[in-house]
């Protein structure tokens, strides 16, 4: 597995979601299965790519909208602060990707092998992995855990922005100025997911070649045995450019 990893990382390094790296890094897995006596093809498509990641943008400022709408019109500022954590959640965390059509359609690939048995198919099996890398985590990198204790901290806030404006809009409680400091005070941590990504692209060698590496193996042990039939995909699986 380790030899495989090298020799991508070496070979075509970074590999951004549709980019020409990504290709040609396919190009290597569908002609090394190709090697193996598996049927490979790639499957291209077209997709928002960037959608997952640059919306985290949009979620940002619209927090701090809110927390200015807060001065003007709390009702305005409740409703919005709630769908900007809706959105987050369905957009973001569950990958449902409602604000793709924000983002451009841009084109990218699959490549799926199958290995077929020479007798009768006894069993499926099929892996999944994702041969795409992404820019690097930024403050992950360089603050280590309190910088991933940042954007947990931001996801939280555009969470529960809503739903602390809402208790104070329908109790009127008497600190309430307290909630709208507390968030402005932990404000700056959105910008962790604002400014995600630095430059450089990553090497991808734990997300997810160490994947793709698995199923290279799997597909070297079925193609001597070749007792049952190999389905591998190599897939963006929702992990759009990043």
């Amino acid at each position: 597995m380790i030899p495989f990893i090298e020799t991508v990382v070496g070979r075509f390094g970074g590999r951004l979601a549709g980019s020409p790296e990504e290709r040609e890094a396919q190009k290597f897995v569908k002609e090394h299965f190709e090697s193996l006596g598996a049927k490979a093809e790639i499957q291209t498509f077209k997709a928002a790519l960037t959608a997952k990641f640059l919306a985290l943008k949009i979620f940002t400022v619209v927090y701090f909208v809110c927390l200015a709408l807060y001065w003007v019109s709390l009702p305005a500022a409740v409703i919005l602060a709630l769908l900007n954590g809706v959105l987050f959640v369905g957009h973001f965390l569950t990958y449902r990707n409602w604000l793709d059509f924000l983002f451009p359609q841009m084109e990218s690939s699959n490549v799926q092998a199958t290995l077929e048995p020479q007798g009768a198919v006894k069993q499926t099996i099929i892996v999944a992995g994702h041969i795409d890398s992404v820019r690097e985590f930024q403050w992950w990198y360089h603050l280590k855990n309190f910088g991933g204790l940042l954007t947990v901290l931001a996801g939280a806030l555009y969470v529960f922005q809503g739903p602390l404006l809402l208790l104070v809009w329908l109790t009127g409680i008497t600190w309430a100025d307290a909630v709208w400091l507390l968030l402005a005070i932990l404000s700056p941590a959105t910008f962790s997911m604002y400014a995600m990504h630095g430059k450089k692209v990553v090497d991808g060698a734990m997300d997810n070649l160490t994947g793709v590496a698995v199923a290279v193996e799997m597909a070297k042990v079925f193609a001597d045995k070749n007792e049952h039939r190999l389905v591998w995909k190599c897939l963006l699986n929702g992990s759009r450019n990043r």
